[in-house]
């Protein structure tokens, strides 16, 4: 029974009254010993150590329904969304068209980020990989270039993906020389106040 001993030596070294210990034990419905986790506690009026655990099998998927539940809600920029598939071409979750997720794509042009995502993450020894394709864009109802990254996530052989059009990109850059012109343009200005100014005085 390894997790007596565990827990005590955890409490021990722990400046707290509780601790998580991991440990692996016998699973009757897998019939298998697998990773077990548990919370351990000192219940000081008896000196007791009270604890509950589950497998690490059984919780993974609850919190895999979590995880994608908050990845799906997530937003950023104007339009920005992360989707998820996995190594095989199957598409998890993608939370703007959801009559993707449950098909394989692979020889789709239309939908071609899956299958160059995970091709690109095959080729190389990084967890992460960038791939360039045309896709629908709904704000001016064409395909065009858009440039995506592409994150695998081993424990649960997930791959976490997001993407942004190239054209927005190059709108972004615009905006942003045309921001420091104006900036320069004033400063300029101001400068010239200043030194006029000082002149007179």
């Amino acid at each position: 029974v390894p997790f007596v001993q565990l827990a005590v030596d955890a409490l021990k070294k722990s400046n707290s009254d509780r601790t998580y210990i991991k440990y692996k034990f016998y699973n009757p419905a897998t019939k298998k010993y697998e990773f077990k986790v548990s919370l351990v506690r000192v219940f000081k009026p008896f000196n007791w150590i009270i604890g509950t655990g589950s497998y690490i099998s059984d919780v993974t998927p609850l919190m895999k329904k979590d995880a994608l539940m908050a990845i799906k809600q997530t937003r950023f920029g104007k339009s920005g969304y992360f989707w998820v598939n996995d190594m095989n071409y199957k598409m998890i979750m993608h939370p703007i068209k959801s009559n993707l997720d449950g098909k394989i794509f692979t020889n789709t042009p239309k939908v071609p980020f899956v299958e160059l995502g995970v091709n690109a993450l095959k080729k190389t020894d990084k967890d992460h990989a960038f791939i360039t394709y045309k896709f629908y864009n709904p704000k001016t109802e064409q395909y065009e270039k858009k440039l995506s990254i592409v994150k695998y996530f081993k424990p649960w052989g997930l791959v976490i993906g997001t993407g942004t059009y190239l054209q927005d990109v190059e709108d972004t850059i615009a905006n942003i020389h045309e921001n420091a012109k104006s900036e320069s343009i004033s400063a300029l200005i101001i400068l010239g106040v200043i030194c006029t100014i000082v002149a007179i005085f």
